[in-house]
């Protein structure tokens, strides 16, 4: 449905139940099931809304969603309803044209039980970009719910300016608001309620060249999680929201770097270490864990650029 030229898009509105329904008895794989570069709950112009109630429900499995605008339908713009590996990248999810929203739904919606679905970037790639990030702003209940379901990788996304004061959770695990970390990553329940990583230091490399945000960070964090690899990812923000668990959460406002680390047999606590390009005048970092199977955790808390220390040891002239 859809296509890559613009010859081929569709335009998708006023329907009472979803614009795009695929039923429960669907088993598919994502090269014969695609949604392609369509726009979903807008006119052609990009910006009218033209609403459907959900713009997309995948009830059944193994679609491709890619490269939709998806804005202005009255409930989720995408609902992950039950099903099993689908795949969400590259849309444009919330916002219009001109860069408006309406303030509805959630912008994917997990539910169901939904398992092995991928968000963003699959759960092992090492990315350095936004090349399969979805961009989801202006959705009134967040934008990645998920409420059941495990193995449901959220990565690389920009995601933010969500909820009715902007607030709102970019990453939400149970649909329960932000979530503290457990000893050892013993508890269950949505994406097995991946702990997230907790920043603790933020140095800058020497340079005396350049100003502090084109030089390269090595962040230190800890992860208290089961043995096992670890994808982690880095996150900029203009702001820290959510200040319930203490500490605030950051938001998904610019990805800008991963890495991959391991957890010995004994799991617990592991102190980690991320180099970054701090190409962001933005204040804020948090990280988020994806395990080998796929589960992602919320976007941890908040980490000051302002507390950033400079590595002087090896600065010139010292």
């Amino acid at each position: 449905v859809g296509g890559n030229s613009l010859a081929d898009r569709n335009v998708i509105g006023g329907a009472d139940f979803s614009g795009i329904n695929v039923a429960g008895t669907v088993s598919s794989t994502v090269d014969r099931c695609q949604f392609v570069n369509n726009l979903i709950g807008v006119a052609a112009n990009g910006n009218t809304a033209l609403p459907n109630f959900t713009g997309i429900n995948l009830a059944g499995s193994g679609c491709l969603v890619d490269r939709n605008r998806i804005v202005g339908n009255s409930g989720d713009a995408v609902w992950i309803n039950g099903s099993d590996n689908n795949v969400v990248q590259r849309n444009r999810i919330g916002y219009t044209v001109n860069g408006n929203g309406f303030l509805a739904g959630a912008g994917v919606r997990v539910s169901g039980g939904g398992s092995n679905n991928t968000i963003g970037a699959p759960a092992a790639r090492g990315v350095s970009g936004g090349l399969y990030a979805n961009t989801i702003r202006n959705m009134l209940q967040g934008g990645v719910l998920i409420e059941s379901g495990s193995n449901n990788a959220v990565r690389t996304n920009l995601i933010y300016d969500n909820g009715a004061s902007n607030n709102g959770m970019d990453i939400d695990l149970g649909a329960a608001g932000p979530l503290g970390n457990d000893t050892s990553d013993s508890d269950d329940g949505a994406n097995r309620l991946q702990n997230f990583p907790v920043v603790t230091a933020l140095t800058l490399a020497p340079d005396d060249a350049h100003p502090l945000t084109d030089v390269s960070a090595t962040v230190s964090a800890t992860l208290d999680a089961a043995p096992g690899t670890y994808r982690i990812d880095a996150y900029f923000s203009s702001r820290c929201d959510n200040v319930t668990p203490a500490g605030g959460r950051a938001h998904a406002q610019a990805f800008v770097g991963t890495t991959q680390v391991t957890l010995p047999a004994a799991g617990g606590a592991l102190s980690i270490k991320v180099v970054l390009p701090t190409t962001s005048n933005d204040p804020v970092i948090g990280l988020t864990a994806t395990d080998a199977a796929g589960n992602t955790s919320e976007i941890g808390t908040c980490f000051a650029m302002a507390d950033a220390q400079s590595d002087k040891i090896f600065r010139n002239g010292f």
